[in-house]
């Protein structure tokens, strides 16, 4: 298959279209500045904090204030600038920066909590429009052109990280958000050149006070009953994987540092995940044809088997072989399932439906590190990999049977569902 032209990784390449390929740009070198930090941020927050419990919890409020305006959000993308929100994202983010530098160098629990709250907001506005953006962008194939933007974002984390493995043993990790703030302002230079969409101008200011507006919440809420189940058993499948992926990488590091691994060897477990992330432009070319329902069937199986096996075998060797085989089932399952959903969005209401997905991401991403963060704190981080492991059998048999029972037609046959009338918009 790979060796005709029309399914070649380098041919698919080419029919992306141009405002998709400068969004991964501009993740590629957002993320790039991440990677000198984040492989070890439940590190960085355990220094601080000093408590499994209470790293879990810090944890989860970066998540909880993306779920408070995940909703709400959907409906300001959709009303305005895509390219000014994206804008307005990175301009937070360099704030968040500096915040958690200030919280590293002062081993300040305050400004490390506001750090987190600010980082939820701006990561769910960034990621929730970046969404919205390849929705609207999205000729030609769905599936590869989502995965060329998470190849080049993983891309960017993992140069990051090797960049930053020289010197992780010997300066502090809070140092490493001074690289990221030079990222940022590298990155606002490039979406300048984001084509620019058909909505309103908006200003940072603008764009916070609608977020919080009650009448913009009470749309996003009278929208949801307007998708049709098979577009929720998606978000479901959505839910879950993150669930499954953020509740076990985000104390990988701290497990690691259980089991007597360096930093550097911490680093190297995380660039190990993110490889197979980066070849998801190549997975989506090898699963084109097969069927979904057996995708998330055996690769769910997968998972479980993978976690078990972490359970029992413990060595830097299991580290590095099942973190890399475990990140590509979930790659694979996450690029089965998300294009998914952009085929059954609406026309022109692209930040709605990304906002619905948002939401079920960031509910995953709240549970997911206390649930973790009180069995660590019970009984040893060890614990959490038996519940995925049961979690992802039960979720490998559901998802095909909903599969089997919704899915009887092709996605790119799924009828789009109308657009929703809203008065004055």
């Amino acid at each position: 298959m790979l060796v005709d032209r029309r399914y070649g990784v380098m041919s698919l390449i080419s029919k992306v279209p141009r405002p998709i390929k400068l969004v991964a740009a501009v993740m590629f070198f957002f993320e790039l500045g991440f990677g000198f930090v984040d492989p070890w941020w439940a590190i960085y927050i355990d220094k601080i904090t000093s408590n499994y419990l209470l790293t879990g919890v810090v944890i989860a409020l970066f998540s909880v204030t993306g779920l408070l305006v995940a909703l709400p959000l959907g409906q300001v993308i959709d009303q305005f600038n895509h390219k000014q929100i994206i804008r307005a994202s990175l301009i937070m983010y360099l704030a968040v920066a500096a915040l958690y530098f200030a919280a590293g160098y002062n081993s300040s629990i305050p400004l490390l909590i506001l750090a987190v709250l600010v980082n939820g907001i701006s990561s769910v506005i960034i990621y929730e429009t970046s969404q919205a953006y390849i929705d609207r962008h999205y000729q030609g194939d769905k599936s590869f052109n989502y995965a060329f933007v998470v190849s080049l974002d993983a891309l960017g984390y993992l140069v990051g990280t090797l960049a930053v493995l020289a010197v992780i043993a010997w300066w502090p990790i809070y140092y490493g958000y001074l690289v990221v703030a030079m990222f940022i302002l590298f990155t606002l230079l490039i979406a300048r050149r984001l084509p620019t969409t058909s909505e309103p101008a908006v200003n940072l200011g603008n764009l916070l006070s609608e977020i919080i507006s009650k009448k913009i919440l009470h749309r996003a809420l009278q929208a949801l009953p307007h998708y049709p189940v098979f577009f929720y058993v998606q978000i479901a499948c959505i839910f879950f994987i993150l669930f499954i992926n953020f509740g076990f990488l985000v104390f990988l590091p701290l497990f690691g540092v259980e089991q007597h691994l360096s930093l550097i060897e911490v680093g190297l477990v995380a660039i190990l995940f993110q490889v197979p992330i980066f070849l998801s432009a190549y997975y989506a070319t090898l699963i084109e044809r097969l069927a979904k329902r057996f995708i998330v069937l055996i690769f769910f199986c997968l998972i479980a088997l993978l976690m078990m096996m972490f359970y029992i075998w413990h060595s830097s060797v299991a580290f590095y072989i099942i973190s890399f085989f475990l990140s590509s089932a979930l790659t694979i399952l996450n690029i089965t399932v998300r294009p998914v959903l952009f085929s059954l969005s609406p026309s022109h209401l692209e930040g709605e439906a990304a906002s619905i997905t948002k939401f079920a991401e960031k509910l995953a991403t709240v549970t997911a590190p206390l649930i973790v963060g009180w069995l660590a704190a019970v009984s040893g981080i060890n614990t959490s990999y038996v519940l995925f492991a049961v979690l992802a059998a039960i979720l490998g048999v559901v998802s095909f049977y909903f599969y089997e029972r919704y899915q009887a037609v092709p996605i790119v046959q799924v009828r789009h569902i109308k657009p929703i009338h809203r008065s004055g918009n």
